[in-house]
């Protein structure tokens, strides 16, 4: 009785069977009788791929090469086609610098992004982000360890900064911090600014008095040091102004003919022409009642490309500013190419019968200018009619029977006999040839004749004019020659 695999040969008789059942040969008187199971052939293949080794299930044997393995059990076959794929080490170097952070795994393929298993130069990286930080790292100063020996900045001095504020580049002394990698954010490694809220200064400036307040000061005048880059009221940054008493001089300035050095070159109206001011002797019908204006016109001889300015004042002459006229002071301002300016002076209309009356308007302090005619005399003229109650048909002849004046010439006194006037309190004043009043007194006068005198002895020889006012406001001019 036999059981084959797939066929047999029966060595009795030499033949190969390839299926089942009962075969005998006769050999004389015996019978050789073959009972055959035949049963064909079978086989699996299993193909593995595995890490480092693999234990096969059939047989339990464990591979750690690869190859093709097998196992007959009566006439099926386990084939296994094994690939084995050794491990490798992975290490975790996110930074690529060569060193790995954390602890190495043993697997064949990559545990993910950032681990590689070959160019490993060591361990021990103590920030694996950031590629020049390993254990051979240089150690700068950064506020990192680089060389990850746990010390932050070793080798590196702490540095006092001090506040920068105003961002000049200069520090405030008294606010510091330290710190050893550079300085932070607005501060600064030198600590002499003055002035931290000012970055336009940092040392102490001097400043000269700009008397004239015309941006430039003098060099002759006080100065003054501190810590700003803003001048004081009445102060300047610079000391070229050669006059500090007049705005209009200073090395900006035009040059035009006053007789100064209007831009402080050292030459005194070069290439220029003088500009002069004059004043005129307006005149005016004094009228009965009310107020008109009499104009005075203030000229230039040409017109200028500087601002020429000038003051004036009125003064009284034979006319009084409390009576006649309304008094007046002030500035007269001419902008370039204007050459004529108005002086209105309010005069005052009465019905008195009176001489001709006169004031001044007098020009001084010129700017950009000198004063060609400085004094212009206004004449306030007469046009009342004479009083009835004299006989006198004109007003030298009425004057003339109202003062009769001896000596004329006189020295030392000159002496009035008065007819004509009111009671009571009247003015003397004796004035000069240009309206200004050289003595002024005041006397009781008593109805009917009256006879004064005057001391003349410290008047300056010439002419002079004596003028009388009464208690009613009446005035009279009479003419004196002192010798």
């Amino acid at each position: 009785t036999i059981s084959v695999c797939d066929s047999y040969t029966w060595a009795i008789n030499g033949t190969s069977y390839t299926e089942s059942g009962e075969y005998s040969v006769a050999n004389g008187c015996h019978t050789e009788i073959l009972k055959l199971t035949i049963t064909p052939s079978t086989s699996n293949t299993t193909t593995i791929s595995v890490c480092n080794s693999y234990t096969w299930a059939v047989n339990g044997n464990t591979y750690t090469a690869s190859g093709e393995y097998s196992v007959v059990n009566g006439c099926h076959t386990e084939i296994l086609k094994l690939t084995i794929t050794p491990a490798l080490i992975w290490y975790l170097d996110a930074d690529a610098d060569g060193y790995y952070s954390g602890t190495p795994l043993t697997q064949c393929t990559s545990p993910g992004i950032g681990y590689r298993s070959t160019g490993i130069l060591g361990g021990g990286d103590c920030n694996d982000a950031i590629g020049t930080i390993n254990p051979t790292a240089i150690e700068i100063c950064d506020g990192l360890d680089n060389n990850c020996n746990g010390t932050i900045d070793e080798g590196f001095p702490i540095v006092t900064y001090y506040r920068d504020a105003d961002g000049d580049g200069f520090g405030n002394a008294a606010i510091t911090t330290t710190a050893k990698c550079g300085a932070p954010a607005g501060y600064v490694t030198n600590s002499t600014d003055c002035n931290d809220s000012d970055a336009a200064v940092n040392t102490p400036k001097t400043y000269y008095t700009d008397a004239d307040k015309d941006g430039y000061g003098s060099a002759l005048g006080k100065t003054i040091v501190i810590c700003s880059s803003i001048a004081p009221t009445g102060y300047s940054a610079n000391n070229t102004d050669c006059n500090d008493k007049a705005e209009t001089i200073h090395p900006n300035a035009i040059e035009i003919c006053d007789g100064f050095d209007n831009n402080c070159n050292g030459i005194i109206d070069e290439s220029c022409s003088f500009v002069t001011i004059s004043v005129n002797d307006p005149s005016i019908q004094e009228g009965n009642n009310g107020k008109k204006n009499l104009d005075f016109v203030v000229s230039l001889s040409q017109a200028s490309l500087a601002t020429i300015k000038v003051n004036f004042t009125t003064t009284d002459g034979t006319a009084n500013s409390s009576s006649d006229y309304g008094s007046k002071l002030g500035t007269l301002s001419f902008k370039p190419g204007t050459t004529t300016l108005i002086i209105s002076i309010q005069i005052s209309g009465d019905k008195l019968y009176e001489a001709n009356e006169i004031f001044n308007v007098i020009l001084s302090n010129p700017q950009s200018a000198i004063i060609n005619k400085s004094t212009g005399i206004g004449t306030i003229l007469n046009d009342d009619a004479a009083p009835t109650r004299l006989s006198a048909t004109n007003e030298e002849d009425y004057v003339s029977k109202s003062v009769q004046i001896a000596p004329n010439p006189a020295m030392h006194f000159v002496n009035l006999k008065l007819n004509h006037f009111a009671e009571g309190e009247a003015q003397f004043e004796i004035i000069n040839s240009i309206g200004k009043v050289l003595l002024s007194e005041y006397r009781i006068l008593q109805k009917g004749e009256n006879n004064v005198q005057l001391d003349i002895q410290k008047l300056n020889s010439g002419i002079h004019y004596i003028q009388i006012r009464d208690a009613d406001k009446k005035t009279i001019v009479v003419k004196m020659m002192k010798y």
